[in-house]
């Protein structure tokens, strides 16, 4: 018997990528057995072993779809942040984080009317995997296409860059480094106080971790006190 006609992958990843987050893994599956019907084993392969998109990463992927003109705002800012001219620097920091801010506040509107809520971190890692996105030209891609797979953290500059707000940089003529330098400081103390609330993160995540530690115990106490009343109770309904 010959084989299938060919499926044409691109689109169909389109279409996988754009699907609510809960019908993506069926949709690969099935996607990826038809692939393999029609012969093309190795597209196939590759469909399956796509991983299930984050929720965030998800997000950013419908935002792709259905605000394309800020995330072309925001990958355009982007690149041009990183020419290195301070004439230009102040102005593209100023429409990165305007567009950034926008699709930010749509990711959160997203998350509500398809999930219920918008938990403030899940918001923020929209906002971190859009920011590495435009930082990285691969993942610029990525999210241009609306296929990111996972959570992204920003590297370098664009990692400080999206710690401060991009007022701070002076467009200075005289002195193109001087933009930089302040952006800089600026971000070394945004990067401390992000240091200093993980570490409160991290000390709540142990007292938790003692916290349920104690309900095991107490949980295991438990069970066993109710094995010695069963066990009682089936020893007083023996016959004499």
């Amino acid at each position: 018997m010959a084989p299938d006609r060919p499926v044409d992958v691109d689109a169909e990843l389109d279409r996988l990528y754009g699907l609510p987050l809960e019908d993506f893994t069926k949709a690969r599956n099935e996607l990826s057995a038809r692939l393999k019907k029609s012969g093309e084993t190795d597209a196939a392969a590759e469909v399956k072993a796509l991983a299930k998109p984050s929720v965030p990463a998800w997000a950013v992927n419908q935002l792709a779809r259905t605000r394309k003109r800020d995330v072309r705002a925001l990958l355009d800012a982007a690149e041009r942040s990183r020419s290195g001219k301070a004439k230009t620097l102040r102005e593209a920091l100023s429409e990165q984080r305007d567009a950034l801010q926008r699709l930010t506040n749509e990711g959160r509107q997203l998350l509500e009317a398809t999930r219920g809520s918008a938990p403030d971190a899940m918001v923020q890692r929209i906002a971190s995997t859009l920011r590495a996105a435009a930082s990285d030209p691969s993942a610029a891609e990525l999210l241009e296409r609306g296929r990111v797979n996972e959570d992204l953290e920003p590297a370098g500059f664009e990692a400080l860059a999206g710690l401060v707000d991009a007022k701070s940089p002076p467009a200075s003529k005289r002195d193109e480094g001087a933009a930089r330098r302040k952006l800089l400081e600026v971000a070394q103390k945004a990067v401390r106080e992000r240091k200093a609330e993980a570490a409160e993160l991290h000390d709540r995540a142990e007292e938790s971790e003692r916290q349920a530690a104690k309900a095991r115990k107490a949980a295991d106490r438990a069970d066993r006190a109710l094995e010695d009343a069963e066990a009682e109770l089936r020893s007083q309904e023996r016959p004499a």
